[in-house]
């Protein structure tokens, strides 16, 4: 399949759409050793979503993107990205025990583990993943807050819910208020991505 779109909205909604069935599909396709799975192409996946997410909302609202100016990044970077979405849909979803807090969601989740995953195809000894609910939240700091569990199955959840309830919802609306407005220009892949 050819992939050209007239957006960046468009085609980042078609790359999360993606990225989502991919990542389920890793989630739940067993490997040889009980209860596993693939579960790093998963977690790369899923941190993919959470910074296309957070670039929807780098402004804490929802923002087309309406071009890119390669001077000022107008995009932001994708630290940038990931505190957007802690703050605006992971902070308010954790329960009360929670000892997850924007300083540990991005020293862990975005540094240790998205940036290691990402350059080196590796997690920081003191990150892990994991396929089932062994944690208390699908994101969890143990109580010194020196160790990170990720469950993949209920973060692909979160995931989802938070790609379908909020992002095609205020996309789709955006279209419906601007029918006939382009909402962005035909970018070259290469000048769209955040720095890391």
């Amino acid at each position: 399949m050819e992939y050209s779109c007239d957006s960046y909205n468009e085609f980042a909604i078609d790359t999360i759409s993606e990225y989502l069935r991919i990542a389920d599909y890793c989630i739940n396709t067993p490997k040889k050793e009980e209860d596993s799975c693939y579960g790093m192409p998963a977690f790369l996946l899923l941190s993919s979503v959470i910074d296309i997410i957070g670039t929807f909302y780098r402004n804490s609202s929802f923002e087309p993107i309406t071009g890119y100016d390669v001077k000022n990044n107008k995009l932001g970077n994708a630290k940038d990205h990931f505190k957007q979405f802690y703050n605006l849909f992971l902070s308010p979803n954790l329960s009360q025990t929670s000892t997850l807090d924007e300083k540990n969601f991005i020293d862990f989740f975005y540094q240790f583990a998205r940036c290691r995953a990402t350059h080196n195809g590796v997690l920081a000894p003191r990150v892990r993943i994991m396929k089932s609910d062994k944690c208390n939240n699908f994101i969890e700091m143990d109580s010194n807050r020196r160790d990170m569990c990720i469950q993949l199955r209920d973060l692909c959840s979160f995931v989802r819910k938070t790609f379908e309830e909020k992002v095609e919802q205020e996309y789709d609306n955006y279209k419906k208020k601007n029918p006939s407005q382009s909402p962005a220009t035909v970018l070259p892949p290469a000048s769209i991505t955040g720095t890391t």
